[in-house]
């Protein structure tokens, strides 16, 4: 399979870092070049796909063998190195990876959307993480933005024990608030340090035009006013071991079926569970975002989708969790699913979608 007539390799290029999303490595690439992320994306193929010439999100979840190629030869990467970039290598154990890689290789590049529990894009960082390891080249471009940070069942990093954020400091956005459908936020604006916020602060609506990005470092002292416990880190490190390539694949597929199936359900019948393993602060915290989050076309309807704040997620996940652990599955679950519910005479149906 040659190589895209007049495409030749980038004159300097950089490692990948470990567990680098593709979308980081572009970015960081980018800015050694000093170039914008959408023209290393036009140089190195990943906008010949799009009829409006955009590098699409679903590129971070699968590449095609041809845009693998054509991204290992111009960026002087190894084909392997570059599809690690992606989710593919995690759709074997983690079942809305592998049902996102299944839609973009059927050519339904949007449709990962609406998989509640697969962020489309990567949206929590580490501050520390993007802080880099005080290497020459991580102070110049920054540390790496991990493919894992796209996976709610993620919300801490276990190496600097905080957990991860998904706000800005500054304009207090969602980080890649602006780009569901692309693979960067502002992908035409260049000299922008990969580890700062890249999110438009104001929209002229009358021009539709965005103001420069926000600018502002990522790699700052944590938001959170908690640092994840003994208990949460024991299970982020479980979920990452369960994540790991080499171990066996189907107790991971499972183990992630069943805690997001019963993720949901905790969360529909919540607060009758919410004493169930976790500390105050944490049922306080999926408490409020439930209220927040209850469904506008029905007061009674409530989502089941993973929260994108890291500290809510970790609180419903040690609940969930706990419940899974239980000797007694059925009777762990008793109090999730009482009279009233199976008779429909309490909680109206629409609470069970």
């Amino acid at each position: 399979m040659p190589m895209s007539p007049g495409r030749r390799p980038f004159g300097l290029s950089l490692d990948p870092l470990e567990g680098e999303s593709l979308a980081g490595f572009a970015l960081r690439l980018a800015h050694r070049l000093h170039i914008s992320p959408h023209e290393l994306a036009r140089l190195t193929g990943l906008t010949e796909q799009d009829r409006l010439g955009r590098a699409r999100a679903s590129l971070s979840t699968r590449l095609t063998p041809a845009e693998i190629k054509n991204f290992a030869a111009t960026t002087r990467l190894d084909p392997r190195e570059v599809r690690a970039m992606t989710l593919e290598p995690l759709a074997s154990r983690y079942p809305p990876a592998a049902r996102s890689v299944a839609n973009v290789r059927a050519g339904n590049v949007y449709s990962m959307h609406a998989d509640r529990w697969l962020f489309p894009t990567t949206a929590r960082y580490c501050p520390r993480c993007l802080a880099g390891d005080g290497s020459d080249i991580q102070h110049a471009h920054g540390g790496p933005w991990q493919i894992l940070w796209r996976l709610p069942v993620v919300f801490a990093c276990p190496r600097h024990e905080v957990f991860l954020e998904h706000l800005c400091p500054r304009c207090q956005k969602p980080v890649n608030f602006s780009n569901r459908a692309q693979l960067f936020p502002r992908p035409a604006a260049s000299g922008v340090h990969p580890a700062h916020c890249r999110t438009s602060t104001v929209r002229d609506t009358k021009t539709g035009r965005h103001d420069d990005p926000c600018g502002a470092s990522l790699a700052h002292d944590p938001l959170h006013h908690h640092r994840p416990g003994p208990g949460l880190l024991a299970l982020q490190r479980k979920i990452l071991r369960l994540l790991r390539p080499g171990g066996p694949k189907q107790p991971a597929q499972q183990y992630f079926t069943e805690l997001i199936l019963l993720a949901g359900l905790v969360m529909i019948c919540w607060p009758r569970v919410q004493a169930v393993g976790t500390t105050r602060q944490l049922a306080e915290a999926v408490a409020q975002h439930l209220a927040i989050h209850e469904g506008t076309d029905s007061p009674l309807y409530r989502s089941t989708g993973a929260p994108v704040d890291a500290f809510v997620c970790a609180g419903l996940l040690q609940v969930t969790d706990r419940l899974l652990a239980a000797d007694d599955l059925r009777e762990a679950l008793a109090a999730l699913a009482p009279e009233e519910n199976r008779n429909r005479s309490g909680i109206p149906p629409t609470r069970h979608l």
